[in-house]
């Protein structure tokens, strides 16, 4: 007796829906290590602020934090949004779900950059 049928478009669907989803889990991975390679950054720099300082002084540690709350969690949203629909555009051009997230990422990430970098540069 056969007992092979056909898989139904519900089950295809699914199966689109678990490989988009898991192209996002691997964006959000990346973004959870560029998390933490911040996070790290920020334990290892100097609590001190330094002697001869006049004003408003800051150590290196203190620094790191305000500008990653100035620009960072700006530019962290906007990775984030861009990121998740450049994931969603290669997974529908039938790319990995590694492939889709990495390379969003790293659109995403390379962008971050030269925005932010072209803020620093116009504030000089």
């Amino acid at each position: 007796m056969d007992t092979y049928r056909p898989a139904s478009g519900h089950d295809l669907q699914h199966a689109e829906v678990r490989r988009s989803s898991r192209g996002f889990l691997v964006f959000l991975a990346w973004i959870g290590a560029e998390l933490v390679i911040y996070a790290a950054l920020v334990f290892a720099a100097s609590d001190e602020t330094r002697p001869n300082c006049s004003g408003l002084c800051f150590s290196d540690r203190e620094l790191l934090i305000l500008l990653g709350m100035m620009f960072g969690l700006a530019a962290l949203v906007g990775q984030l949004i861009v990121g998740l629909l450049l994931t969603r555009v290669y997974h529908r051009r039938r790319m990995t779900p590694f492939a889709a997230g990495r390379t969003a990422f790293f659109i995403t990430f390379a962008l971050t950059a030269l925005v932010l970098g072209l803020l620093a540069v116009t504030q000089l």
